[in-house]
């Protein structure tokens, strides 16, 4: 008798199929993030200087994007500002919820720079407690 695959195999080399079945769709939700940042980026790029005669709430939203596009680049410190300043024009123009989306996304950020050593925990910490407080 042949036993049937399925999600809850739980043999090892099911397990082991869960894993790579998991980092798989992990690795191609990446390219497909990162394809349509670029796009976006093209996009951002080409409004240049006048991102600033936005209204508050596009910029956030542009900002936004520009954060993502730098985190899944490489670059968390240059990620950590356009969170920043995301969320500030959310919080400012009353949108809590987006404000604490960013802020959650600089505590993420933070941790990241934390855990390779190019942020001290501290700032961390105040995120996270910034992230906490904007969520209740």
């Amino acid at each position: 008798m042949v036993r049937a695959r399925t999600h809850n195999d739980e043999t090892p080399l099911g397990r082991r199929r869960l894993q790579v079945a998991a980092a798989l769709l992990a690795r191609a939700s990446y390219f497909i993030w990162s394809r349509q940042l670029t796009e976006a980026r093209a996009v951002l790029d080409q409004i240049g200087p006048s991102l600033d005669d936005l209204n508050p709430l596009l910029r956030a939203q542009a900002h936004s994007v520009i954060a993502m596009h730098r985190w899944f680049g490489g670059q968390p410190e240059r990620a950590l500002e356009h969170y920043r300043v995301s969320a500030e024009l959310y919080g400012a123009n009353g949108d809590r919820y987006l404000e604490a989306v960013e802020l959650y996304n600089v505590a993420l950020t933070a941790s990241k720079m934390v855990a390779q050593g190019r942020l001290p925990q501290q700032v961390a910490d105040q995120a996270v407690a910034q992230t906490l407080a904007a969520a209740v």
